[in-house]
């Protein structure tokens, strides 16, 4: 066959014909070769711009500068990342609110620079959720509240409120907690000289 001119099955657009044409072709050449046949060697080398990019495949330095002229072309951010920063970006044990709204608030505010956008029911929505972790209560109350609420009409201030208060309770009993075993050791203390001055 090679160097023979193979006479091709016609195609027409009619879908048993094409089924039977594909057939005859797979059954007639190599897979390999389907792709010179069906798309031609010529519009590969067109698309993929193998002569412009002949010369600077020798020298990789040519080359790299060829590819990253290629994708620099834009402003270079992809607001698909920034998104995912955003929607990833959680409150950690330990780390307070106001850092956390401001970190995230940093993120949006890149991403709409981006050209990506975020409603700002969106970016509560995610402040709520991502707080999970630290504040389950206020992601289950968040819950119940979009049940009967509509969603939209979430702020971030409300959230931020929220969490905050979320976080000043917590604080308050953590402060609470460390000061019982203080006021136990007294009580403790003071049982022992009563009963030892008896």
């Amino acid at each position: 066959m090679i160097g023979k001119d193979v006479p091709q099955p016609k195609l027409t657009d009619d879908k048993e014909e094409y089924m039977r044409w594909k057939s005859e072709v797979t059954l007639r050449f190599p897979s390999l070769m389907l792709s010179d046949i069906t798309y031609g060697n010529e519009r590969l080398r067109d698309m993929f711009k193998i002569d412009e990019l002949k010369d600077q495949m020798e020298a990789p330095s040519l080359l790299w500068g060829r590819i990253t002229a290629h994708f620099t072309k834009g402003d270079g951010v992809n607001h698909d990342y920034i998104l995912r920063d955003v929607v990833n970006h959680e409150l950690k044990p330990g780390q307070t609110v106001d850092a956390y709204v401001k970190r995230s608030e940093e993120l949006v505010r890149r991403l709409r620079e981006a050209t990506g956008n975020l409603e700002e029911w969106e970016h509560a929505s995610i402040l709520l959720s991502n707080s999970q972790q630290v504040f389950r209560e206020v992601t289950e109350q968040n819950t119940l509240w979009c049940r009967k609420n509509e969603r939209r009409t979430l702020t971030r201030a409300e959230v931020t409120r929220r969490l905050r208060q979320a976080e000043q309770a917590r604080s308050q009993v953590d402060g609470l907690q460390a000061a019982l075993p203080v006021q136990r050791a007294a009580q403790t203390v003071n049982f022992v000289n009563k009963a030892a001055g008896k």
